[in-house]
């Protein structure tokens, strides 16, 4: 079960390169030059640094949340965590430092930035209501505004999956504070979960699906292919807000954290679709 769990983190690695490749080459760019590469290489360290110091200040909360899924302790020492954490976060920003071009200068920027909300997050800003969601969901889209960055001006199409990454990595930090609000509540977090309570959490899941609904039809509307897509992504969505509806466990908000992992994937399908 834990290699299963560990297989999940490094799935959400892959969807982040896969869905940076796709749109690059949806773009019409290469990939023999080493400024995409370094941009893939940053990404994905500075995300595996943010995975690898969360657990070092989540020892607590993750052995009342999720026992059998914890690294520390069981996987790795805390050195070990904190010796991955630092190669991790020197090769994030060591990476742009090769390109030797002017992007590198942006890219490094952004990688010191990433890298210390990261730490800022792990340890204070994921214990304060929405904040510590809105800055993950903000973490996650910034890989594809970054891409925008090596165009002269930035394609429509990385402004749409900015807001698409946003929307729907919100909602999954959301419904993973309710899975999680036992072992919050009794580690001093005071998450949206533990601030609103679960059905006042919903309420806001509710809200945010719905604007989230509403502002993908309005992007989508003129796009060729742009209405398949949104009638997929519409329906995934009706079923996680049917799916939250029904949920009261830490396992079934599991399975709604799932289905939001599911409709990132079916978005990475629509940078080939839509267009």
């Amino acid at each position: 079960m834990q290699a299963f769990f560990q297989l999940i983190r490094w799935l959400n690695l892959l969807i982040v390169a896969l869905t940076l490749a796709l749109l690059h080459f949806r773009l019409g760019g290469h990939f023999a030059g080493p400024v995409f590469w370094g941009l893939i290489i940053t990404v994905v360290a500075t995300a595996a640094a943010g995975y690898a110091v969360n657990d070092l200040y989540d020892q607590a909360i993750d052995r009342v949340n999720k026992p059998d899924q914890m690294v520390i302790g069981r996987l790795m020492s805390p050195t070990g965590a904190t010796c991955a954490y630092l190669g991790l976060v020197t090769l994030a920003l060591g990476a742009p430092m090769l390109l030797g071009l002017n992007f590198a200068q942006l890219l490094l920027k952004a990688s010191f930035v990433a890298n210390l909300l990261l730490w800022l997050y792990a340890g204070w800003f994921k214990k304060t209501p929405l904040l510590g969601n809105v800055l993950v969901a903000g973490l996650s889209a910034a890989p594809i505004w970054l891409l925008g960055q090596l165009y002269d001006q930035p394609p429509a199409l990385i402004g749409l999956f900015s807001v698409f990454a946003f929307f729907i990595s919100l909602i999954r930090e959301i419904v993973k504070d309710l899975q999680d609000r036992v072992g919050d509540a009794q580690n001093g977090c005071f998450t949206l979960a533990l601030l609103l309570g679960e059905r006042g959490t919903k309420g806001v899941l509710s809200l945010l699906l719905l604007v989230y609904t509403v502002v993908l039809g309005r992007l989508l509307w003129h796009w060729p292919n742009g209405l398949y897509f949104f009638a997929a992504i519409a329906t995934l969505l009706g079923g996680l807000a049917w799916r939250l509806y029904s949920a009261h466990t830490p396992g079934a908000y599991g399975l709604a954290s799932r289905d939001c992992k599911g409709i990132m994937l079916v978005g990475m399908g629509g940078i080939l679709l839509i267009g």
